[in-house]
């Protein structure tokens, strides 16, 4: 179809970008049913026989087999021309292309939000986190902040500045207590490579509480947790 227009474009475009469509489409049915992707399969082999089968009748006015299945009269007597190619190249350059960008780019944030359960939110600005806030039945508060390895400085100043003064800071983290690793953990190097800051040399909340067996302030030297 890009170098000849004798080919008709009207019955075999919509039979070459049918594939592409039901790729496309089927993206968030395996973000939300990914354990049931065989019947998502048959569906779209049945759509496409559908579809074959309603281009078949169109090509040949009704569902009575004649050949050629493509008359003479139904091709272009052009075989060469230019502007078919340049408008083939345009087309998929500036429409398709970013077309197809644009909504895998969509799907790729519906993908984030649902397997992170709306924690993480990818927009096109960067990724997002979100902080979350917890009430027991006691009345007592615990918020929930996504924290990143590697991120600007004023953004672990800030989350420092947050925490009340009489609120406990529990961190996840890693620890080494038997020495099995060889190298220390360290994201220094993706940091000054993204020209960022290392959550452990920024996030260091003013006060250090006690919480089970550990320091979990950032800024106690007797901490065992890693980042």
């Amino acid at each position: 179809m890009a170098l000849t227009p004798m080919i008709p474009k009207r019955i075999f475009l919509p039979l070459t970008l049918f594939n592409l469509a039901a790729t496309l489409a089927s993206i968030p049915f395996l973000i939300y049913h990914y354990n049931r992707i065989h019947l998502i399969g048959w569906g779209v082999s049945t759509c496409q026989l559908i579809f074959g089968l309603l281009i078949f009748g169109w090509v040949q006015s009704g569902f009575k087999f004649r050949w050629p299945l493509v008359a003479v009269n139904q091709l272009n007597p052009r075989r060469f021309s230019w502007l078919n190619i340049f408008g083939f190249v345009l087309a998929n350059i500036f429409v398709l292309l970013p077309a197809v960008i644009i909504y895998l780019f969509f799907s790729a944030a519906l993908a984030v939000d649902h397997f992170s359960e709306g924690f993480v939110a990818l927009r096109p600005g960067g990724i997002m986190v979100q902080v979350r806030k917890y009430v027991r039945d006691d009345g007592k508060t615990i918020e929930l902040f996504p924290m990143a390895h590697v991120a600007d400085a004023d953004f672990y100043q800030k989350v420092s500045r947050m925490f009340p003064s009489n609120s406990i800071i529990l961190m996840e983290g890693v620890t080494d207590e038997q020495n099995l690793l060889t190298n220390k953990i360290s994201y220094k190097r993706m940091a000054k490579t993204l020209g960022l800051a290392e959550q452990h040399d920024e996030f260091s909340p003013a006060w250090p509480k006690w919480s089970g067996r550990t320091w979990t302030s950032a800024s106690s030297p007797k901490r065992r947790s890693a980042y």
